[in-house]
């Protein structure tokens, strides 16, 4: 008996160890984590969690396909990749097997709902086509580049400038943050929170705070086991009571603004800023009142996934590049010269390497760092690698920027150079696009981001404004930010957050080297640097140097004129940003002048700096340099001036330009119905000009042939009357 005992003990632990050895040569995978029966690499996840990111970065790095498996509780399965071959074969090649990831699509249904970053199939195609469209569109993209500018020079420039004056620190995750929520909020739905203000006092508003509140705990979600959060959501407490209450504050609010722009629509009244999104996407609808063309939670959905989108990746973008430029002075001294070079220019386009400083600056710090799908079917990537039905596959951006394999041994380094060649005529830049599947910042394939261009717009106006009047430098000295943190918050929030914790400063670039202020958190702060043509002028002549750059200043504004086939708004929010720098220039001269002369001529620079603030005289400029095909209203505006702000003269200018608009939509369908009208009736087809009374112009002779006898010379009736006679 005991010896059938020892066999059997035997025979189970050759069993045993067959097993184990049959799991290292089919499972194993030498480049993934130490895997444990059951445990998987749950271990090494849970100790690696707060920098996921850079850990899975370098484990990629290791591998010879770029592709590794990590094994989770009870043999669940992930693969992770950062080869181009296997992103273009998920993305394009077989996109309809690979959908949105349920773990994701459960843990932001709540929030996002049935909005286009959650559904896939015929749903999703639908309502691409329909946001490709208002995307496209002129009216959408001059009501975004027009709410930018308007920010721009009412609130971010003035934000800058008093914490220069005032010798402040900023916090620049929090400032854009609240900058591109702002924006986002008045394209999506005509609404301005004034979550950023122009004072260095901010505040704090229900909706972003709701907003924000929804985010984390949703994001806290999809990075913890679903039981957990499901038991809280049962019971209502904890993180998904804050959840239900900020997503059912977020949805009441922008359903409020969807009633008030049903109604305008119904009344032919404008609610607020002209929503091209709303605005147009509503009018889709033949009837209104019927909401079984596009219900109010259409509308919600599409909002919020609108401002998901946008705001979180346009913050994060801005943030990591201003600290990279920051960190490279010899880019950031380009990027300086093509901004004077191009600034007579309205076109973005021809900033070629601030394009190209932007795609390199996304590379090494994308806003989203990796994008997970889950496999609808078996399927085999180029690589070998063997996906089975339901298994999750991510793919990391993040580690994609940072291959030796993609971008050469000097990967690490920020060279906008990379991107651009010179061309062989003229010597100048010509931006050299990479493949998207090599550089996924924006997906690839047929769910590419629609708000890309968009967003290089955006990012574009931002850093030519502020870079032309400031420097921003790390109040920290040799701090380097970490990426990817993975706490119970979003994570893009949480990398653009590390680096607003360095707590960014600025400094006028018209200005002398100052020191900052001392501050509670952070400490250690460096004095404040010039780039190297402020510091030039800074040493040969303060005054002469400023002077020049006030004349330069003073000549953009002679210069500047308003176009007629431009919006209006656009152009006067462009003048005031022109202003704006004006007046900067001006107190930046009175500030810095010499002691010898400041008696001299203090008194003219403040009779300088009065004016350009002096509403009156903004509400003049403005109006005399509005374009010809306003000159009637012209004409009644100078009438009006003395009467009037600035703030009223845009509203009129607004309510002007858009009875213009209306007008020419309806001279065109007038002119559309016309041409039918004439096509049908084919006796009227050739217009007869009536000889007016009393003239003495000989009337013409009839030339063409009559319908009657075929002869030329007269027509069918006199023909016919010739005849009776």
């Amino acid at each position: 008996m005991m010896m059938i005992e020892m066999v059997l003990s035997l025979l189970v632990m050759i069993f045993l160890l067959v097993l184990i050895v049959l799991f290292f040569i089919f499972y194993y995978d030498y480049n993934s984590p130490k895997s444990y029966p059951l445990l998987g690499c749950t271990l090494s996840l849970v100790k690696n969690r707060h920098h996921i990111i850079q850990w899975t970065t370098d484990l990629l790095a290791k591998s010879s396909s770029s592709t590794i498996t990590l094994t989770g509780l009870f043999g669940q399965s992930c693969i992770l990749t950062s080869n181009p071959s296997n992103v273009k074969h998920i993305l394009k090649t077989r996109f309809n097997v690979y959908q949105k990831d349920s773990i994701l699509r459960r843990g932001l249904i709540d929030l996002l709902g049935c909005g286009i970053f959650l559904v896939d199939g015929a749903e999703w195609k639908s309502q691409r086509q329909l946001m490709s469209h208002e995307f496209r569109t002129d009216t959408f993209l001059q009501l975004v580049e027009s709410i930018t500018m308007k920010e721009l020079s009412t609130r971010l420039l003035p934000l800058l400038s008093s914490a220069h004056a005032n010798a402040f620190v900023l916090d620049l995750q929090e400032i854009f943050g609240r900058f591109t929520f702002d924006m986002v909020c008045q394209v999506a739905f005509g609404y301005d929170p004034h979550y950023l203000l122009p004072s260095l006092k901010q505040n704090s508003t229900p909706l972003a705070d709701a907003y924000r509140t929804a985010i984390k705990m949703s994001m806290g979600r999809c990075i913890s086991p679903p039981i957990f959060w499901k038991v809280k959501k049962f019971f209502n407490i904890g993180s998904e009571k804050k959840l239900s209450l900020a997503v059912h504050e977020l949805r009441k609010f922008i359903r409020s603004r969807i009633i008030e722009k049903k109604e305008a629509l119904l009344t032919n009244n404008s609610v607020g800023v002209p929503s091209a999104f709303f605005d147009r996407m509503l009018a889709k609808s033949d009837d209104h009142k019927n909401k079984s063309v596009f219900d109010e939670n259409f509308y919600i959905d599409e909002a919020i996934n609108l401002i998901l989108g946008a705001e979180d990746t346009l913050c994060s973008a801005l943030v990591w590049y201003f600290w990279l430029v920051s960190s490279n002075p010899q880019v950031e001294k380009e990027i300086v010269r093509e901004i004077h070079q191009k600034e007579d220019s309205n076109n973005l386009k021809e900033m070629v390497y601030m394009h190209a400083s932007i795609c390199e600056s996304m590379r090494l710090y994308p806003p989203v760092p990796q994008e997970s799908k889950q496999a609808m079917k078996d399927d085999i990537w180029p690589d070998g690698t063997k996906v089975k039905k339901g298994t999750r596959v991510l793919y990391n951006i993040f580690a994609m920027g940072r291959s030796q394999k993609l971008w050469g041994e000097n990967w690490a380094d920020f060279e906008p150079e990379r991107w651009l060649e010179r061309e062989d005529r003229t010597g100048n830049w010509r931006f050299i696009p990479k493949d998207p599947f090599t550089y996924p910042v924006f997906q690839a394939g047929p769910r590419t981001c629609i708000g890309k261009e968009i967003a290089f717009m955006q990012m574009k106006l931002v850093a030519t404004i502020v870079l032309r009047r400031f420097q921003i430098v790390p109040a920290v000295e040799g701090y380097s930010p970490v990426y990817g943190k993975m706490t119970n918050e979003s994570q893009m929030q949480d990398v653009a957050m590390i680096v607003g914790a360095t707590s960014i400063a600025s400094t006028s670039r018209a200005n002398s080297p100052q020191l900052m202020a001392p501050v509670e958190k952070p400490k250690n702060l460096r004095a404040l640097t010039l780039s190297e043509d402020s510091k030039r002028c800074s040493f040969t002549s303060p005054l002469y140097a400023f002077k020049d750059s006030l004349v330069r200043m003073l000549l953009r504004f002679l210069n500047f004129k308003m176009i007629n086939n431009k919006s209006v708004i656009s152009q006067v929010q462009e003048l005031q940003v022109i202003i704006h720098d004006l007046l900067a220039e001006g107190i930046s001269l009175k500030n810095t002048l010499v002691e010898q002369i400041k008696n001299i001529l203090s008194t003219h620079i403040n009779c300088f700096v009065g004016l350009i603030v002096n509403d009156a005289f903004q509400v003049a400029a403005i109006i005399e340099k509005l374009p010809l095909m306003w000159k009637d209203f012209k004409n009644y505006l100078k009438n009006k001036r003395k009467e009037m702000i600035i703030e009223d003269l845009i509203v009129l200018l607004r309510i002007e330009e858009d009875n213009k608009a209306a007008e020419k939509r309806s001279k065109r369908y007038s002119a559309i119905n016309g041409a039918h009208i004439v096509e049908d009736d084919q006796n009227n087809s050739k217009k007869r000009k009536k000889v007016e009374q009393g003239s003495n112009q000989p009337k013409k002779k009839f030339k063409r042939k009559c319908f009657n006898c075929g002869k030329i010379g007269h027509k069918f009736m006199d023909c016919l009357t010739k005849k009776e006679d």
